[in-house]
């Protein structure tokens, strides 16, 4: 439950910071985001089918359907604000990719 609830803080400190950035840091921040995008959505998509959080997306230790149903809720709340911060910082291409999962 742990990784869950820090895993969903964690996407809307993304989507807060990517509107928000601190001052002085926005290209820092865009570039970040930018260059990582397609990771993060990855990942929220390999949850949303069930890896268990915490699990190395692309390595061989994976567990699914471990996840909670709160987990899942939260996690499905946060896919069109995140599509959606992609989106302002010109990340939209990748965020399009993974839009169907609003």
């Amino acid at each position: 439950m742990y990784n869950e609830c820090i895993f969903v803080k964690s996407l809307k400190t993304m989507v807060y910071i990517m509107h928000k950035p601190p001052q002085n840091f926005e290209d820092l921040v865009v570039g970040h985001f930018r260059e990582r995008a397609c990771d993060i959505l990855k990942a929220c998509k390999a949850y949303k089918d069930g890896l268990q959080v915490g699990s190395n997306v692309s390595g061989d230790d994976c567990k699914f359907g471990a996840n909670s149903i709160i987990f899942m809720n939260d996690l499905n709340s946060c896919f069109k604000p995140l599509a959606a911060a992609f989106n302002k910082i010109g990340a939209g291409e990748v965020a399009d990719e993974f839009f169907h999962l609003c």
